[in-house]
């Protein structure tokens, strides 16, 4: 299927989690109901179509005939209003409310009212679907026996003017799902100006320097970092202002509290959804096997997209990890994230994390710097095939500060900053720079027209001092219990 702009045509996606009839359904399901808002109108539009001509072309018939128009309307009406109501119903289970979402979050009670909630939903669209279907076949039958014995080639027109009319509307709704606007940006169906005038209208697949995760799925080897950029005006500039400057990986989580304005500067964007890499984080108190389905549900929402491309738990709480990695393993496997990994676990968790998965973390997301370097932990996970990526690659500015790296960025005239980047970029690690400064931003990412040598890269490595500036996940507020350690 073609690539999807964000937050434009999710519906095909999301609405076989509520149906569950296989992926070959995907594009038959959307068009039985491709009456969904906002598509409604254009749908109770094209159900006057037959009405009309209907009636024209019995209004001077027999009354037989006349009568038998009059049962044909009828039973396209019956197919229209079913069609809406299941589409409806899909309409609702889509768009729940946030705080219903947050609500389940805490509320045992508001979670089980949830779930019923979806249930009913669900079912209610399946049996509008059902009516929908078991009219055309119902007045396919009727048609034919009406006519029969008396005009054989009438019976069998009459037949198969509900057939076809019902295959009219699924085939429309398959070109429908297959259809897109070329930017995820709204202003494509509006006609205003975007954001940045001097782009593109559509901007090619990424094209830079990438990591292949254990899945085969590629990530790119820089990513915008957003934590601590205040949620509002100020993630949505400076997010745009990364995608512009070439970034397709933006880094975000439910604590940082920006989602939200990091999934309207998507839309804002120019760029199409496949062609963005977005990763968000689990935050402790939203662990546990419920709570983290609910949690990726409400980020997806804030968001505005219908997959994660990289969802992480964002500390190590020992009493729920098992719960909380059978839910990321759900997760992946219903395809509402396209790869699951950890932050901020030390080989012990990792250990510890190997005996109960199913399915390994593909990436861990660690405070490094040349200051820190984790040596032992960043050779375990390549010997287990896990993807290490650094938070605070730039030591949240002290590198600048560190005179062997001014020193070496005068050689290839760079700064300290890309320095710092391009040593750990190669070492295999992704980097995720954080800036609100366009010209640090546009910076940050241009790392990859020079290659440190072995000697800078072995000054750099000699840089490491255990200057950890970030909490210790060992004694971190939600730490894992040192009792329950070997």
């Amino acid at each position: 299927m073609a690539a999807r702009p964000f937050g434009v045509g999710q519906y095909p996606e999301s609405l076989l989690e509520f149906f569950n009839w296989g992926a070959f359904s995907q594009p038959v399901l959307w068009g039985l109901v491709y009456g969904i808002w906002p598509l409604v109108l254009a749908a109770l539009a094209a159900d006057v179509v037959p009405y009309i001509l209907m009636y024209l072309f019995f209004k001077n018939s027999p009354e037989s005939m006349r009568l038998l128009s009059y049962e044909l309307i009828a039973q396209q009406m019956l197919m229209s209003i079913a069609r809406i109501y299941a589409g409806t119903k899909a309409n609702r289970l889509l768009w729940a409310r946030e705080s219903m979402l947050v609500a389940t979050l805490r509320d045992g009670q508001a979670r089980w009212n949830l779930e019923r909630y979806f249930k009913g939903q669900s079912q209610w669209a399946r049996y509008g679907v059902l009516v929908m279907v078991g009219v055309t076949v119902l007045s396919a039958y009727a048609n034919y026996a009406l006519y029969a014995t008396s005009d054989p080639a009438a019976a069998l027109y009459f037949a198969a003017f509900p057939i076809l009319w019902l295959a009219a509307t699924v085939l429309a709704g398959v070109w429908i799902s297959r259809q897109a606007p070329v930017r995820m940006n709204s202003n494509a169906l509006t006609g205003t100006t975007s954001f940045f005038t001097d782009m593109p209208a559509q901007v090619t697949e990424y094209d830079g320097p990438t990591f292949v995760l254990e899945n085969s799925t590629k990530i790119p080897a820089v990513g915008f970092g957003t934590y601590k950029i205040s949620a509002g005006e100020d993630t949505r500039q400076a997010v745009l202002a990364a995608l512009q400057a070439g970034y397709r990986h933006i880094d975000t989580a439910s604590f940082y509290g920006n989602e939200e304005s990091v999934g309207q500067a998507l839309r804002d964007s120019d760029l199409l959804r496949d062609n963005v890499y977005v990763t968000s984080k689990l935050w402790q108190d939203q662990q546990g096997y419920a709570h983290t389905i609910f949690a990726c549900e409400e980020t997806l929402l804030k968001l505005g997209i219908n997959y994660i491309d990289l969802y992480l738990i964002h500390w190590p709480v020992e009493a729920k990890l098992e719960s909380t990695w059978k839910a990321m393993e759900h997760l992946l496997l219903a395809g509402k994230v396209r790869a699951i990994g950890v932050c901020n676990f030390e080989i012990e968790h990792l250990e510890q994390l190997s005996k109960i998965a199913s399915i390994a973390p593909m990436v861990n997301q660690i405070e490094l710097h040349p200051q820190f370097s984790r040596e032992k932990l960043v050779a375990y996970c390549k010997s287990n095939n896990i993807l290490v990526e650094a938070w605070a690659p730039l030591m949240r500015g002290g590198v600048f500060d560190i005179p062997e790296l001014q020193s070496i960025g005068r050689s290839y005239a760079k700064n300290a900053g890309q320095v710092a980047l391009r040593w750990a970029h190669q070492k295999g690690i992704v980097v995720l720079p954080k800036s609100t400064h366009p010209e640090r931003i546009a910076e940050n990412i241009d790392i990859f027209d020079f290659v440190l040598n072995d000697e800078d890269m072995g000054i750099i490595d000699g840089l490491d001092s255990d200057n950890r500036i970030g909490p210790d996940p060992n004694t971190y507020s939600w730490n894992w219990p040192k009792s329950s350690r070997n």
